[in-house]
């Protein structure tokens, strides 16, 4: 039977992107091909000391004591069958679904099961850190694409590849960038210009696991989005809920 590795399924309101508000059902994968530090989902791929440390190395002295929990795979990790993942999800009055993770196009089953979401009538977006190719999912899929930049310490062709993130260049794929700093923008650009990425396709989103974090970030990266005319994306479940699971 086919199946999934899934973290999580909860009923909630989706806190990011252009349908921020939307109630939304949400499938949380399991496992990641990104390793980055202030990566608010870590228990969805972080399950080593070993895995902890190799992060720690990549970091600036300033950040070398980011503290990074260490999860049990064991414990995070489902193996469900499709069956079972729409048992779950038909508890919930919603017809609006958010796959996330870690990063989900990393599981091709999910190109089956994604099909079969749209055949039974549910809406759909996928989020994405842009390195995994979208080709055979269905073109009504809304994918949020947030490519990776230097600020999350990952190696450059693992978090950046030109090519596959041409792929995303269809007509609902917007992009969304994770923002620390202002010196962040150039690397932004620099994407942007690269890829032809129109301005209205274009979210920036101040990076923070609680709502103080978020709250100074927030007032000068509204600044940039009008200056440069892009959108900007609140994190409305950080804001509301902080780091709680499940909301």
């Amino acid at each position: 039977m086919p199946q999934l590795n899934v973290n999580e399924i909860f009923y909630t309101i989706q806190g990011e992107g252009p349908t921020t508000g939307t109630p939304s059902i949400f499938l949380r994968l399991s496992g990641c091909n990104l390793r980055c530090y202030w990566c608010d989902t870590t228990y969805t791929w972080l399950y080593s000391e070993s895995m902890a440390d190799g992060i720690r190395q990549k970091l600036p002295v300033e950040l070398k004591t980011y503290p990074l929990n260490v999860y049990s795979k064991e414990q995070e990790t489902h193996t469900m069958q499709f069956d079972d993942i729409l048992a779950e999800m038909a508890q919930y009055s919603c017809t609006h679904i958010v796959i996330s993770g870690g990063e989900p196009l990393l599981q091709a089953e999910l190109i089956d099961f994604s099909s079969l979401l749209l055949e039974k009538g549910y809406s759909l977006e996928i989020e994405t850190n842009g390195t995994q190719s979208p080709q055979g999912y269905h073109q009504s899929i809304r994918f949020n694409v947030s490519p990776k930049l230097e600020n999350s310490y990952n190696d450059l062709d693992r978090r950046y590849i030109p090519a596959v993130l041409d792929e995303f260049l269809v007509a609902d794929t917007i992009f969304k960038f994770v923002v620390s700093s202002r010196e962040d923008l150039q690397e932004v650009q620099e994407i942007i210009s690269n890829h032809s990425i129109p301005p209205d396709r274009v979210y920036l989103m101040p990076e923070g696991k609680t709502s103080e974090e978020l709250a100074p970030r927030s007032k000068w990266l509204i600044e940039l989005c009008k200056e440069y005319n892009y959108r900007y994306s609140h994190r409305l479940h950080v804001e509301l809920f902080d780091k709680k699971r499940g909301v």
